[in-house]
């Protein structure tokens, strides 16, 4: 799993983000996505798919949650 260290990084940043959820309060929708997320460290490909659900789900979790199919694309007008 820590075969390089673009996955020590990843380690070390899914636990630093874990940290900021609020202490013995169950989440088990994302203690879900972050043993996914770790078992899929060894297919980057799916690693990269995997982490960043799992950032925006914990943004989401936090009340930061982004609403992407409205979000405005750069360089567009509003009409």
């Amino acid at each position: 799993m820590l075969a390089s260290s673009h996955a020590t990084y990843g380690v070390t940043h899914l636990a630093s983000l874990a940290r900021l959820l609020p202490e013995r309060d169950p989440h088990e929708d994302i203690y879900d996505m972050l043993e996914r997320t770790l078992n899929d460290f060894d297919d980057i490909g799916e690693a990269a798919v995997h982490f960043i659900k799992f950032e925006l789900a914990m943004l989401a979790e936090l009340g930061f949650g982004l609403d992407l199919e409205t979000a405005r694309r750069p360089g567009r007008r509003r009409t």
